[in-house]
């Protein structure tokens, strides 16, 4: 039945043209687009509020009112009959000819002027308080200046201004002031500080005292040198018998006497003594020794000098504290620095004697006697009283102020005639007196001028002018021409509204606008909302939308796979081409090496001779029912195998919009059934390619809950209402070698323009 539609509708030549269809729907498309544009265009919003208000009581009531309208039942016609009242006047008549007179513009000239403005202020300043206080402050200041010069005259005579500089200024001062400065009194006054000073005594004390301790050591000495018992002592040490003594005591001798001495007196030789043979021993020839050394004169001496009384005493001493001291103050006193010591213990000898001797010899001298008798004197006690104090101070501070350019020039400003105030009086006093200043005070004070001022800036005037502007004003103008005007209604804004009303209502514009409200022109457009587009503008395929490979190796290997039946290889997009905004899936011979789906050993490599490509939506778009339609076209290169199709993420369902293949022929397929159960429908319907080949055509599919209709530019081919898939599905077109194939076949290539998707309103 296909078949034989086609077949008809091309024997006639009513078979749709696709630039035919494309032409038609871009042009009620755009008239669309211009129709909603025009709904919300300004234009319409404007014609809409006009129709709404031309036609509302409120315009009807104002063309009315307005049409009505007398100038004489206005309030401005009540102003303007006032003013004319107004303008004659004597009052105003009289106002406005002083104001406009040469007389007064002279007045007015002159009381702007400096000259003036010079008068007024002397003359608010000759009137001030602050002139009143300037002359009682110059007259009082001058009093106070002439009181200082007259305080200063009296002091000058006074006896103790005049003692004190006769004194500052006589010989007698200047001499103790050379004194007072001199290194002699200088000299003196420390010399009197020294001698009067404790220091001073207490040197002289301690020197006297420390005198007097050093001969008492000199003292001792001579009395102990003439001691019997230290001239005993000394006699026996220098004498022959002590050197003896010490000779014999340190000597072999005295040692083998003692002994001898001792072994002769011992109870063992007292024993062998009484033996026989004694004498014959060699003890008996010690005995003999012995009475031989104690019968040696030298001997004798020595031991009758060591029992003797002098030798007893010497021992006695010999050693002792007191010859050491003794011999140790003899050391001292006989020593030079001894001697010299008790020569610098002398008062007479120091330097402080030497001082007080120069102390007062200077106490004696004339120049010294001078200095402290005027230094004590009672005009030199009033002098100091004086000098320095605030009395000799202040006469001095006086006596320069007085004696100053500064005073001079002082008393001289505070004569009045010599101030600034003083000529500024004269400056006044002479521009009163002058022929203007007595002309401008004449009219100022004359009748015609008071009125004038009376009702210059007064609430009459302001009311009469803004009267006056009212009425001259072009608004007023304009409103008493309008109101006067017979056809005053056509110079409104309303007027204008109404002519616009009227172009807008018989515009060409309007007019197809309201033609196509209600009308059913659109449905088929509002029919649909577009889901899915992609016109292929860019130059390389957009890989948002895209996928160049099944969806299953995109999941599972990331990379390209095809089944057991496919001779070629589907390669990453490299066979796909843009150009020109079209889209070419291109089927060449070329060598390929990927993956081939094996049900028993699964993903396998294998070795092609030839590349195909396909694109997919399958990771980026997947719609439940809608329109779905391309323009594609098919190049005429059986047995390539072009194909449109859908599926969703099973084997099954799968709808082929077309599928180029089987001898020249478009397969239109829908396939459904229990992929668990591996149970499988289809619904398939053949048409010959040759009307569709070599060029574009728009393949379109309509899927409901109800059934599927194929399309061939707007033709039905083929409607389906059993198997309707109920899940989304995603797009694929592909081109794909499945039997063998001639090598001059290729390449071969499906070209699409563009691909669309819609889903219902």
């Amino acid at each position: 039945m296909a078949n034989l539609k086609i077949s008809l509708l091309s024997t006639f030549g009513l078979f749709p043209k696709t630039k035919d269809i494309e032409a038609k729907k871009d042009a009620l498309t755009k008239e669309f687009n211009e129709f909603n544009e025009f709904q919300n265009s300004d234009e319409l919003k404007e014609y809409n509020e006009l129709n709404e208000y031309i036609n509302s009581t409120e315009f009807k009531e104002f063309k009315e009112n307005i049409e009505k309208l007398n100038f004489k039942d206005t309030e401005e016609y009540q102003k303007y009959t006032l003013f004319n009242k107004l303008k004659k006047s004597s009052k105003f008549v009289n106002y406005y000819k002083l104001k406009s007179s040469e007389e007064l513009k002279k007045f007015n000239d002159f009381s702007e002027s400096s000259e003036l403005e010079n008068y007024n202020e002397l003359e608010e300043y000759l009137n001030s308080d602050e002139f009143k206080k300037i002359k009682q402050n110059l007259a009082q200041n001058k009093k106070l200046e002439l009181e200082k010069l007259d305080n200063y005259k009296k002091l000058k005579k006074s006896k103790t201004i005049v003692n004190y500089y006769k004194l500052k200024n006589s010989n007698e001062f200047a001499d103790y002031k050379k004194t007072e400065a001199s290194e002699e009194l200088k000299k003196y006054e420390e010399l009197d500080t020294f001698i009067n000073s404790p220091e001073f005594n207490e040197f002289k004390k301690n020197l006297e005292q420390r005198r007097i301790e050093e001969q008492n050591k000199l003292n001792n000495y001579n009395k102990l040198k003439k001691a019997k018992h230290i001239t005993n002592y000394y006699k026996v040490k220098k004498s022959k018998e002590l050197a003896n003594y010490n000779n014999i005591n340190d000597s072999e001798k005295l040692s083998q006497f003692e002994e001898l001495e001792k072994l002769v007196n011992s109870k063992e030789f007292q024993e062998h003594k009484k033996e026989k043979d004694f004498k014959s021993s060699e003890e008996h020839s010690k005995l003999l020794k012995y009475k031989q050394l104690k019968k040696s004169s030298d001997l004798k001496q020595y031991f009758k000098f060591k029992k003797s009384k002098q030798f007893a005493d010497f021992n006695k001493l010999e050693g002792s504290k007191e010859i050491t001291n003794y011999e140790e103050l003899k050391d001292l006193v006989t020593s030079q620095k001894f001697k010299d010591l008790l020569h610098s213990l002398e008062f007479k000898n120091t330097e402080e004697y030497k001082k007080l001797e120069e102390y007062n010899k200077l106490k004696k001298s004339s120049q010294i006697v001078k200095y402290y008798k005027f230094k004590n004197s009672a005009k030199y006690s009033e002098y100091l009283r004086l000098d320095g104090g605030k009395e000799i101070a202040d006469y001095e501070e006086l006596e320069k102020y007085v004696s100053s350019q500064e005073f001079k020039d002082l008393l001289h400003s505070l004569e009045f005639n010599n101030t600034e105030e003083y000529k500024k009086l004269e400056e006044y006093n002479k521009l009163k007196k002058s022929e203007a200043f007595v002309t401008y005070f004449k009219f100022k004070e004359s009748k015609k001028y008071k009125e004038y001022k009376n009702l210059e800036g007064s609430k009459e005037i302001n009311d009469y002018e803004e009267l006056e502007n009212f009425i001259n004003s072009q608004k007023f103008i304009d409103f008493k021409e309008y109101m006067e005007d017979k056809k005053k209604f056509e110079k409104t804004d309303e007027y204008q509204k109404q002519q616009r009303y009227f172009e807008l209502k018989n515009s060409d514009k309007i007019k197809w606008y309201f033609s196509l409200i209600g009308s059913k022109k659109f449905d088929e457009i509002k029919k649909w909302n577009l889901t899915f587009e992609d016109d292929f503008t860019s130059p390389e395929l957009d890989s948002n939308k895209w996928i160049t490979n099944y969806f299953w190796g995109k999941v599972l290997l990331n990379q390209s796979y095809v089944t057991k039946n496919e001779k070629h290889f589907f390669t990453e997009g490299k066979n796909i081409e843009i150009k020109d905004s079209e889209l070419s899936i291109i089927t060449k011979k070329e060598k390929a090496k990927g993956k081939v789906w094996n049900e028993k050993l699964g993903f396998v490599e294998k070795n092609f001779d030839y590349t195909s490509g396909l694109i997919s939506t399958a990771q980026s778009f997947k719609q439940k029912y809608g329109l779905f339609e391309a323009k594609i076209k098919i190049n005429k290169t059986f047995p390539v195998q072009h194909a449109f199709w859908m599926r969703s993420d099973k084997i099954v369902p799968e709808i082929d919009i077309f599928k180029y293949n089987h001898k020249n022929k478009l397969l239109i397929s829908n396939y459904w059934g229990d992929t668990a159960k591996n149970s499988f429908k289809k619904s398939s319907s053949k048409i010959s390619a040759d009307k569709f080949c070599n060029e574009y055509f728009i393949y379109s599919l309509e899927w409901t809950a109800e059934k599927i209709v194929w399309k061939i530019n707007n033709t039905v081919i083929k409607t389906q209402t059993k198997g309707i898939p109920d899940e989304p599905m995603y797009l694929m077109l592909s081109s794909a070698i499945l039997t063998d194939i001639e090598d001059n076949k290729l390449p071969a290539s499906l070209d699409i323009d563009w691909v669309r998707c819609y889903e219902h309103s």
